[in-house]
């Protein structure tokens, strides 16, 4: 979320609108230029190689439409194509189920994509120059300490219940 000022769940929880079935959120891409190491260590590498500290050269925002990314209510939705909507149930309560998008200013989705993976970089990356030069930019410093200590939480779980 960017000028919203709670989280993705308070934003969702506060649409009160019942035929909204699909929100929509436009993308940035965030360049990656290094392949992410193969194996986890340890809270040292995270805070060495994780995303939203490492990588911040950054696109345009995408277009109305263009590789959106949803949250749906899967009451809702009956199909799902990558970005949108394709077809939602018959609506019970309103006229007819939509797909709101949002603003931008409120929320965005930071698209981290490795440029030589299914050589995207050479394949797409022109296409995201179409919406603006690449510029540096930053996850919001006031939860970068908390998205932190989330994914090391989250790691540790994950890896020390892990059997090899």
């Amino acid at each position: 979320m960017t000028n919203y000022t709670g989280t993705i769940l308070d934003y969702v929880r506060d649409i009160k609108n019942e035929s909204i079935a699909s929100i929509q959120f436009r993308q940035q891409w965030i360049m990656k230029t290094e392949l992410t190491p193969p194996k986890y260590e340890g809270d040292g590498q995270l805070d060495k190689w994780m995303p939203t500290r490492r990588w911040h050269n950054s696109s345009g925002i995408g277009s109305p439409g263009h590789t959106a990314k949803c949250i749906v209510d899967t009451s809702k939705v009956f199909i799902m194509f990558v970005h949108y909507v394709t077809q939602f149930f018959p609506a019970t309560n309103v006229s007819e189920y939509v797909q709101m998008r949002v603003d931008p200013e409120e929320g965005l989705v930071r698209h981290y994509r490795d440029l030589s993976l299914g050589d995207w970089g050479r394949i797409w990356l022109n296409t995201t120059l179409q919406f603006g030069a690449l510029r540096n930019t930053d996850y919001p410093s006031e939860f970068l300490g908390k998205l932190t200590e989330n994914v090391k939480r989250r790691a540790k779980y994950v890896y020390d219940n892990y059997y090899y």
